[in-house]
């Protein structure tokens, strides 16, 4: 998986001036990371009354300094704090490196990546928020003393790249607790009762006519003598996907293809979710829990920040900048910063795995 990050003079943003570009190259799941989705806090500690670009400062007191920083993370994927940001919540420190300093998370090394920029060092780690409500968010410890520098590794491409690759769409809404349920995240979504008809607009994905599949994991909370007992309807753009049966209180995935050209037909991209409410049962009920969605689409940071997957030898990601980061995110407790692409154009050329591993 790779991260494309471009370096900015605009320090004083966690994430800086231009977009980054996540790519899993191993075919997995990452969401990205909104800057101001990270800041720093600490429990009965009194707060700092300071914000620096998203950055909310408060620190472990030791003397006039810090000691340590706790760095809350509400969303998954490549993140970014800055020298100055780390100042201004007082986190002394003589330099910006894993010599000096250390991220952890659970007890854990985390390893990070320190590159400088026009106006000074950005500390760059890749984050895994929790989506459990009770549970969340996820604490990074920053602390004096030595840490895990990120590994890296040269990407020169070797031959000609490819433009398209896969992107994910998720939703998840947690606004339902359901303490009944197996699950191990007993947050989930609306509740649904037969018959009704449940939409999703995609209008913020950009696919192309090719491919993907459709996931989409529920839990339905009724049962009734009719066997099945329950009965959805997906469909995508108006294209029927699936008729899916099931019986009994449980949780439920569905697992869909998605034929070629099916975003061909309209430009309004809309996902149904149908309960007719024909199965005999005297009623259905079902909660949503999460929806994902794999297509095909370009390489390109034209609209900002972009999740991708490939199986290709060599990537080409269009409208970038020559100051660019990039991450191989494909083990999320390994991350690698990749260097020694190619930019040519406002385009950058990078090799990729070249299989699913």
């Amino acid at each position: 998986m790779f991260s494309i990050k471009h370096k900015s003079a605009h320090v004083t943003k966690l994430y800086l001036n231009r977009s980054l570009v996540l790519g899993s190259l191993a075919g997995l799941t990452i969401l990205f990371l909104l800057g101001a989705a990270a800041y720093a806090h600490l429990g009965d500690i009194p707060q700092v009354d300071a914000r620096v670009g998203g950055l909310k400062a408060a620190s472990f007191p030791k003397g006039n300094e810090s000691a340590a920083l706790r760095l809350a993370v509400n969303e998954t994927g490549i993140t970014a704090v800055t020298a100055e940001q780390l100042r201004t919540a007082n986190f002394r420190f003589d330099t910006l490196s894993p010599a000096t300093i250390s991220l952890s998370r659970n007890g854990d090394a985390v390893p990070f990546l320190v590159k400088e920029t026009a106006t000074g060092s950005a500390l760059y780690f890749y984050a895994q928020a929790i989506t459990n409500t009770l549970e969340a968010p996820a604490i990074y410890l920053l602390q004096s003393g030595e840490g895990l520098a990120m590994a890296q590794l040269k990407s020169p491409p070797s031959g000609k790249g490819t433009s398209y690759g896969t992107h994910w769409y998720r939703w998840e809404e947690n606004s339902s607790l359901l303490t009944q349920t197996n699950s191990d995240d007993i947050w989930f979504g609306p509740l649904l009762l037969a018959p009704h008809a449940w939409k999703l607009s995609l209008d913020t994905i950009r696919p192309t006519n090719g491919p993907g599949s459709l996931t989409i994991q529920l839990w339905s909370s009724t049962q009734d003598i009719p066997d099945p007992d329950h009965h959805v309807a997906v469909a995508l753009n108006g294209r029927s996907l699936t008729n899916w049966y099931w019986d009994g209180i449980r949780e439920e995935t569905i697992e869909l293809d998605i034929p070629q050209d099916t975003f061909a037909a309209t430009a309004d991209k809309l996902l149904t979710i149908d309960m007719p409410g024909a199965t005999g049962a005297t009623g259905e009920a079902l909660y949503l829990d999460w929806i994902q969605l794999a297509y095909e689409s370009e390489l390109t940071t034209r609209y900002g920040q972009v999740l991708f997957g490939s199986s290709a030898d060599n990537l080409l990601v269009h409208d970038t900048s020559k100051q660019m980061l990039i991450f191989d995110i494909s083990n999320a407790a390994a991350p690698t910063n990749l260097y020694d692409y190619v930019y040519l154009e406002n385009q950058v050329a990078f090799a990729g795995t070249g299989s699913n591993r």
